[in-house]
């Protein structure tokens, strides 16, 4: 979300899911607290999915970010840089050819 608008996100989601509805809450927070993490390195440790009918898939993703916390919306670098082990349970449809995020867990 280099811009602070979660439209980059939107078009990796089902329209109307909840995905789609947490796309904008990272850009609430940013814009409230006017601090942001700025990644400089993602490394996803693991991926595994599941197709489980012709047009529905699970994915469960881990990975590390390393980059550093950054005022906003300068991204001027606050502290040193650290990394962050996360990890996201993903539900994703089949629509026009492409899998989107439907739920985001």
């Amino acid at each position: 979300m280099q811009t602070g608008s979660p439209t980059e996100l939107d078009s990796l989601c089902v329209p109307g899911s909840q995905a789609e509805g947490n796309a904008g809450a990272t850009a609430h927070v940013v814009q409230g607290t006017g601090r942001a993490f700025v990644t400089i390195n993602l490394q996803i440790t693991t991926l595994t999915v599941n197709v489980v009918a012709a047009a529905d898939a699970t994915a469960h993703a881990e990975y590390t970010l390393t980059g550093y916390d950054a005022q906003w919306p300068s991204l001027k670098q606050i502290g040193t840089s650290r990394s962050v082990d996360a990890h996201h349970d993903l539900e994703l449809q089949l629509l026009g050819g492409k899998w989107l995020v439907s739920v985001e867990n």
